[in-house]
């Protein structure tokens, strides 16, 4: 495992929280870079709602993230058959630092009348 897999683990503390520890190797300053708080919350939201590819996340921060320990709280706010809409919420020291909103892939649909060509004539 590279270190910015490492530095981006999240554990998870009960149903939809998760917990991550910001590292001092992903600061500007003395607060966390925007990328990497964002992709923490990333790992949080692909591990909770079993969709690793979102289509996009809006992303607000609403005050500067410091080094130390996180706790993201994640809430489903609609969820069908193909896709999950969610919201999550990183807190430091009980303070809401980030709150980010998870626009899922929609899985494609297969067409019925696709026919998949012959493996021979694939070959030419």
């Amino acid at each position: 495992m590279g270190q910015f897999y490492s530095q981006t683990a999240v554990s998870p503390q009960g149903d939809l929280q998760w917990q991550a520890e910001v590292h001092r190797g992903w600061r500007i300053g003395s607060v966390a870079n925007g990328g990497y708080v964002l992709a923490l919350v990333g790992r949080v939201l692909s591990a909770a709602l079993n969709q690793p590819d979102p289509l996009s996340v809006n992303a607000f921060f609403l005050a500067p993230v410091a080094l130390g320990e996180v706790e993201v709280t994640v809430e489903s706010l609609s969820e069908t058959r193909s896709t999950h809409f969610a919201s999550a919420d990183l807190r430091q020291d009980g303070q809401l630092k980030f709150r980010g909103l998870h626009l899922p892939r929609q899985a494609p649909r297969p067409r019925l009348d696709q026919r998949l060509a012959t493996p021979s004539a694939c070959i030419r």
